[in-house]
């Protein structure tokens, strides 16, 4: 369940990378006299593409595979209409994962509501440490888990730049290939038998970005509630609340300071698939995501980009963060740190999409980061 959060964010995130790239390729320019009107009639209501998609990361290796992306519009056909986007997705890794998903984003009566989700299945072999701040690394214990799941949020647009709305998450795990003798094989870490999930709750997004890919100024700040219960269907009972705070400035020119503040509180009896984490390819990058998980999770960012010549980039970043199971226990003065760099190549010079190179270091350890789009 967790492994399924994780690659969901990271497909559907390069997926909608992608494809905003690719359908504005569609657009039709507008006419060339002065004070004529676009040709709207010209733009495509339907269209598709094959995509093939390359990264790699700690977790998972090299990995490689391919989406179908189609893309389709309502009576609204206008030039900056946002189109509405089915993505099935199919990607293999250097270690044995597989990921089949179909992602999709519908854009209703003029964007009023916005409807993103996705449904699949994961094959994603993984590590465990154990749960909590100080697990050893000699912890380190293998298992796989095998997950089929479904998600889906509906926001309407309040304002201009905030929306709310509702939010289903839905995940069946089974587990195998557990250490024997180790944490897992015991059964008495909630979620080693696998199990099912079912939550449903609210989301609240403001957004006020100059861009959507790479953002120069503005904020960007989401809160989540997912309250996930036996009377939904579910194995587990807890709750789940997420604020993700970011804030972009621009600085002298070309030069961008990036904070964010992110937080993962649960309260009740989660499995330890969906706890709390620090790590990965957007916090805290260094860490193998998972190797620390508790009840909550607190990390702060910040990151300074800058464009250098032509389509070359480069990125300076830190971070600090730690998790607890008990918001009491936060010490951050105290939390583990995070510190790298990294390179990126531009692709899209009007969206300001990029192929990122990251290298995130703790103490001796670098984890190296290939993927499209910055961390935050």
């Amino acid at each position: 369940m967790r492994c399924y959060h994780r690659s969901r964010t990271a497909i559907f995130g390069l997926l909608l990378v992608l494809a905003h790239g690719f359908v504005a390729a569609q657009t039709p320019p507008a006419a060339d006299s002065v004070g004529a009107e676009p040709d709207t009639t010209r733009q495509k209501g339907f269209g598709y593409a094959f995509i093939p998609a390359v990264f790699y990361t700690p977790e998972t290796g090299f990995a490689g595979g391919a989406s179908v992306l189609l893309f389709f519009r309502g009576k609204d056909r206008s030039e900056d209409a946002r189109p509405s986007t089915l993505a099935p997705t199919l990607i293999f890794t250097e270690k044995s994962q597989v990921i089949a998903v179909v992602g999709y984003e519908l854009n209703l009566q003029r964007e009023l509501y916005r409807v993103t989700g996705g449904t699949g299945f994961l094959r994603f072999p993984d590590l465990f440490w154990g749960i909590g701040p100080d697990t050893p690394d000699s912890n380190e214990e293998d298992y796989t888990p095998r997950t089929a799941f479904f998600s889906t949020a509906v926001q309407r647009r309040i304002r201009s730049r905030f929306s709310l709305g509702l939010a289903y998450e839905f995940g069946h795990s089974e587990i195998s290939d557990v250490k024997a003798g180790g944490l897992l094989d015991g059964g008495t870490i909630p979620g080693s038998d696998g199990g099912t999930v079912s939550g449903a709750g609210a989301v609240f997004t403001w957004d006020s970005r100059d861009n959507l890919f790479y953002a120069m100024r503005g904020s960007f700040h989401t809160l989540s509630a997912t309250f996930f219960d036996r009377s939904l269907g579910s194995d587990f009972a807890f709750q789940r609340y997420i604020v993700d705070l970011r804030t972009y400035f621009s600085v002298l020119g070309s030069n961008v300071l990036a904070l964010q503040a992110v937080g993962s509180f649960i309260s009740g009896d989660p499995p330890f698939q969906m706890m709390s984490q620090i790590g990965g390819s957007e916090r805290m990058r260094g860490y193998y995501q998972g190797r620390y998980r508790d009840k909550h999770a607190i990390v702060l960012q910040a990151e300074w980009r800058r464009r250098l010549w032509w389509r070359l980039g480069v990125a300076a970043f830190a971070g600090v963060g730690d998790v607890a199971p008990r918001l009491s226990d936060f010490r951050l003065r105290d939390g583990r740190a995070a510190v790298g760099g990294g390179l990126r190549f531009l692709i899209d010079r009007g969206e300001g999409i990029s192929v990122r190179m990251d290298f995130g270091r703790i103490g001796g350890t670098p984890g190296p980061y290939l993927t499209i789009n910055e961390a935050f």
